[in-house]
Order: C-alpha cells, then structure tokens, then sequence
C-alpha cells in the first residue's frame, strides 16, 4: 500500500499550498466567510484532498495499537477534556479571544473530533512517554521565556491581570486557553500538512525530510503568516517550532504528540507577547533573545536525538555502484 507521494509531488504540492493559502487570503467572499484563518483552512483541504487522491493515508493517528472495540463515549470525553480547558482558562482578553473567527472555530471543531477519533480507536498509553518529551520541550522554553521578562525592568504579567501595572491579561491563563486552540487546529492544518504530507510516514522518514519541512514551513509564515494572527510569528520562530515538532512525529510515529507539541509551542510564543505589560498580539512582541535560544536548543537536542536514532539517508535512490 502506497503511504506517501513522490517527493516531486510533494515539492509541487507545498507551492501550490503556499499560492492556495495567498489565494483564498485575496478573495474577499472566502475572507469574509471564514476570517483570515481561511488561509488554514486552504491548508487543510489542499492536504487532505492531495492525499486521498493519491489514495495515500491521512495518517491523523498511528496504525495501532487499536482498541478492542470504538467507544462513542472517548470522543465525547476528549471534547469535554478540550471544552474544559479552554473556558475555565478563558483570558478574558479581546486580542486573545480575537484570534479565533469562524474559520479558525470550524477547524477547532473538525480537530477536536479528529482528537476523539484518534484516542476512541487507537490506545495512547504506548506514546505516553512521548507526550512527556512533547510537554517538556514545549514548556521549558516557556518558562525560560517568563524568567527572561520577569528579569527586566517592566516585570510579568503571570497569574492575574492587572490594569493599574499595565496588565490587561495573565500569561499563564492565555497559554492554558490557546493549547487546546493550537493543538486542535494544528492537527488538521500545519502537522497534517507539514509533518504527515511534506515529511512522510514516519518509519520512513529523517532530518533531512524534517529540515526541508520546516524550512517550507518558515517560508509559509513568512509569506502569509503576517495576515493571519492565529499564526503571525517571526519566520525563525515557526521553523525552529516546526523542527522540533517534526523531529517529535519521526520518534514517535504519531501525528497526535506533534500536533500537541506544535500546540505547546504556538500558545507559548502567543502568551510570551502578552505577558510584558503593555503587550499585544504584535508578532515581534514578547519574543526575547533567551527565548530564541532556548527555542534552538530544543530543536537542535531533539533534531541530534532523531540523528542518533535514523542517521542522515538521503530521501532520494542512491546510484548503485558500477551502474
């Protein structure tokens, strides 16, 4: 059974997700229907539409171990856990709660059953310490990302907000609000399309394969990660978020743990910007040189740890010898 499209198919492709993506962000009727988050929603479809077509797998959940049986009763638990986390976290912040339009609120809902799907037909316990990896690579930086603005001059707006200090929202409420948002949406979006299409199957895939999707991936933010909110971050920033989550789904063979991580990753770097009082939402904002670097060290530790497991193999056929 075919799991993954040529590498020519897949170059091909991720520019056609790119133009897509810029495509349906200039057309005013899509734009207005589904909100700037329409260019997600271009990711998703050109994705999920190019693999099926090809007859390839979508892959949104590892190939066992399976259940004995599907439980209704897990999709309805696992969209309960997310609905939970999210209004209990609720930031009350209108730039925060802003992020999310009609198009980013479908895709929340199509990732949220997909979620419950995964977990009702296949067993997570052979992953779980994989979503440990996942949690601390995505937290770590985190915390050394609130120690480096509680060191400046201005402080941290960590638990409660404050207005009278400049504090219109908590860091800590707004990372726990958007991890469920991220995880959700980047199932169906950037890790089906920059992790299961772009990299492959994970049993057969490298760092070679994991670099070049991130860099694509950078390329994508760069080029319309500013008219998106949802995703607007500095084009480093994604690809070193997009290495780590990468490298994570190779290791793990599971879409699932990466898009957690990429979840991790995103809710961060969005509440590391309003956690400066005064902060915004501004794509640049709150993102400090420590943070940068914890961010590569992350990266590069789990990048070296998929080296050490697959070494380096070239994703295209090598000329035998003598021929």
């Amino acid at each position: 059974m075919q799991r993954d499209l040529p590498l020519w198919a897949r170059g091909l492709v991720a520019a056609l997700l790119i133009g897509a993506s810029v495509w349906m962000l200039n057309i005013e009727v899509l734009r207005n229907a589904a909100g700037s988050s329409v260019a997600l929603v271009a990711l998703g479809i050109v994705s999920a539409s190019s693999l099926r077509g090809m007859h390839v797998p979508l892959g949104l959940w590892p190939e066992g171990p399976w259940r004995a049986r599907f439980s209704v009763g897990v999709v309805v638990s696992v969209a309960v856990v997310f609905s939970i986390v999210m209004v209990s976290a609720d930031p009350a912040a209108p730039d925060v709660l802003g992020l999310i339009d009609r198009g980013a609120f479908a895709l929340i809902v199509v990732g949220v059953v997909a979620w419950g799907l995964a977990w009702a037909f296949v067993r997570q316990d052979s992953a779980a310490g994989w979503y440990g990896v996942a949690t601390a690579a995505g937290v770590l930086p985190f915390l050394v990302g609130i120690v480096e603005l509680a060191a400046g001059p201005d402080g941290v707006c960590l638990f409660g907000a404050d207005p009278a200090g400049g504090c219109g929202v908590s860091s800590v409420r707004t990372f726990l609000f958007l991890l469920p948002v991220y995880a959700a949406v980047s199932l169906v979006t950037l890790d089906l399309t920059f992790r299961r299409f772009l990299i492959g199957w994970p049993d057969r895939a490298d760092a070679v394969l994991v670099l070049a999707s991130a860099l694509a991936f950078g390329l994508w933010v760069w080029v319309v990660g500013s008219d998106v909110p949802l995703v607007a971050t500095p084009w480093w920033v994604g690809a070193l978020a997009a290495t780590s989550a990468g490298a994570v789904y190779v290791l793990s063979g599971s879409l699932l743990v990466a898009s957690y991580l990429t979840g991790l990753l995103y809710a961060a770097t969005a509440a590391l910007r309003v956690a400066r009082p005064g902060g915004s939402l501004d794509a640049a904002a709150g993102i400090g040189p420590v943070y940068g670097v914890a961010l590569g060290v992350t990266a590069a530790v789990l990048l070296g740890l998929l080296v050490r497991r697959r070494g380096i193999a070239l994703p295209w056929p090598r000329k035998r010898e003598g021929g």
